[in-house]
């Protein structure tokens, strides 16, 4: 078990005894305002009021840098998805944040949309859909498969990326055809692989 401190600590504590395990862990410099084990309970995420979240290998006591931040409020809740591969986040700011844990870098766009502090998130079963709470007394869902992303950006674009914009933003890597109804951008081969997703 886990618990989060006014004191700007992380606790853990032995499920069976109630005996605390371990020294505090400190990183936080305001209060912590929630903590959420990854599904292996190897792994701790914690939120705070200094408006970052930090990741904790829970056996070391050792938190991993750097801090998760983009929050431009206090940040009140975490919840890791099914497969540890995504953190979602709730802050004062009115908005919920994805987040990839093991670089600390955000997922897609920030969820906007929320009148009031988002209080609590949680993922659905399946990982495909988002639940946000909040302040201004709504709910939300959001989808956040990010298969769903690529299609809604295809459909916006109306194309693949163009064998130079592949170049720009992802550097060596081959070229693949992200919209599976579009041929492959300008100067891309045109019998390139789609990506697998």
């Amino acid at each position: 078990m886990a618990s989060a401190g006014v004191d700007r600590t992380v606790r853990l504590f032995d499920a069976d005894t109630g005996l605390e395990r371990g020294a505090p862990l400190v990183a936080h410099t305001d209060w912590v305002t929630s903590v959420a084990f990854d599904r292996s309970g190897r792994r701790l995420a914690s939120s705070s009021r200094d408006r970052t979240i930090r990741i904790w290998d829970v056996e070391a006591g050792r938190v991993a840098e750097p801090a998760l931040t983009g929050h431009a409020g206090a940040v009140l809740d975490v919840a890791f998805d099914h497969t540890g591969t995504r953190l979602a986040s709730a802050s004062t700011d009115e908005t919920a944040r994805l987040w990839d844990p093991a670089t600390a870098r955000p997922i897609g766009p920030v969820l906007t949309g929320h009148t009031g502090q988002v209080i609590a998130v949680a993922f659905s079963p399946r990982d495909d859909t988002l639940a946000t709470a909040s302040s201004d007394e709504s709910a939300r869902l959001w989808t956040v498969d990010f298969r769903d992303w690529v299609d809604h950006g295809c459909r916006i674009v109306g194309r693949n990326l163009s064998a130079d914009e592949w170049r720009q933003y992802l550097g060596d890597r081959p070229y693949e055809r992200t919209c599976r109804t579009w041929p492959s951008g300008a100067g891309a081969p045109a019998d390139a692989p789609f990506s697998r997703y």
